[in-house]
């Protein structure tokens, strides 16, 4: 997408709802760029 017509991602969302909506109607692709690298772990259990 071209840089100039793109909107640009909030600093923050109020929620994890509005992420989502967010992301519902935008590509994650157009935005890789403003991402940042992040580590987690997941104690998945049964």
């Amino acid at each position: 997408m071209d840089e100039s017509k793109r909107e640009l991602i909030p600093e923050h969302f109020s929620s994890a709802e509005e992420a989502g909506e967010f992301l519902d109607t935008h590509s994650a692709a157009d935005y890789w760029d403003e991402m940042e690298e992040v580590e987690m772990e997941f104690d998945l259990q049964k």
